[in-house]
């Protein structure tokens, strides 16, 4: 069955020179004999035979002996695993296609269709990477009071979005994020979720903008996106606030309450509940996604 390798080869090589699509003709018509149980008649299984013995005996003579001793065998241990490893690869596309990551939809592993590693990172709860403990328990809305989040966008379908203003990952997402939001019919429930030091003063700011003014908080988020983390401060709060027209100064007294600072606590419980193990974390319609993904993860979940 080696043929069926060099078939798939030299069709390939076939596409960029004339002279291999005659061995590609050749790999077929031995395939299709094989297939058929009847013998290979071009000769083809042949020649790579004895090139391929050849090939080993400059190496080794005791290799190239076994290798021509054993080639029916090892030609259909070399076609399982080249078959195998065009499945993997079929299933790693599709991931990717569907989720953005070719592991799987919540996968951080590498993945070759991604190589800089752009729809696999996410920022871990006290700043550490993602804790495999965690991420095994599941992410989930179920029991989780989404009342305490803020409804920053209304519409059909619901999403939920977790994040962190100084997290690299979400910051990733957020513009891919905004474009989905504007785009689709969706409610957006947000819930600011610090995971980095830089973004902790944030929490009650835009929690009282939210229970006051929630249609300025798409506004608000888009101007703390957009200032770099080192500059995230009380005056580019304030300014994020008046880029909005907010009373800035009447939120950022509310935002120094005990009752602002209880109810950013509550949410902050809340939050935990979903499973949460990295951030940005966004269900669509209950749903699951972590980390940056390409528009079209978030538009494959909707109906």
């Amino acid at each position: 069955m080696i043929c069926l390798i060099a078939l798939i080869v030299f069709a390939i090589l076939g596409i960029f020179s004339a002279k291999y699509r005659k061995l590609a003709a050749e790999a077929f018509d031995c395939v299709f004999r094989r297939v058929t149980f009847r013998k290979c008649q071009t000769g083809l299984d042949t020649r790579l035979k004895v090139q391929l013995t050849e090939l080993f005996m400059r190496l080794s003579p005791d290799v190239g002996r076994f290798v021509f001793r054993r080639f029916e065998i090892l030609s259909w241990l070399f076609t399982a695993l080249f078959v195998w490893s065009i499945i993997v690869a079929g299933i790693g596309g599709y991931h990717y296609w569907k989720w953005g990551n070719c592991n799987g939809q919540n996968a951080q592993g590498f993945c070759i269709f991604d190589p800089s590693g752009e729809n696999t990172g996410s920022s871990g709860l006290d700043q550490k990477c993602v804790v495999p403990e965690l991420a095994a328990q599941g992410l989930t809305l179920e029991d989780v009071d989404t009342g305490l989040f803020l409804t920053i966008q209304e519409g059909k379908e619901e999403v939920v979005f977790l994040g962190c203003y100084a997290c690299e990952y979400t910051r990733k997402a957020y513009p891919t994020l905004r474009k989905f939001f504007e785009n689709e019919n969706v409610t957006v429930l947000f819930a600011p979720f610090p995971t980095h030091e830089k973004s902790v003063f944030l929490t009650p700011i835009v929690n009282c903008l939210g229970m006051r003014e929630p249609e300025k908080v798409m506004g608000f988020n888009d101007a703390i996106f957009a200032t770099p983390i080192e500059e995230l401060d009380l005056t580019s709060a304030g300014s994020a606030l008046d880029s909005v027209r907010a009373n800035s100064t009447e939120i950022l007294a509310c935002s120094q309450r005990n009752s602002t600072a209880i109810f950013s606590e509550l949410q902050h419980e809340e939050a935990l509940k979903t499973g949460i193990y990295g951030t940005p974390l966004v269900f669509v319609n209950g749903e699951p996604v972590v980390g940056p993904r390409p528009y079209r993860v978030y538009k494959r979940l909707l109906p």
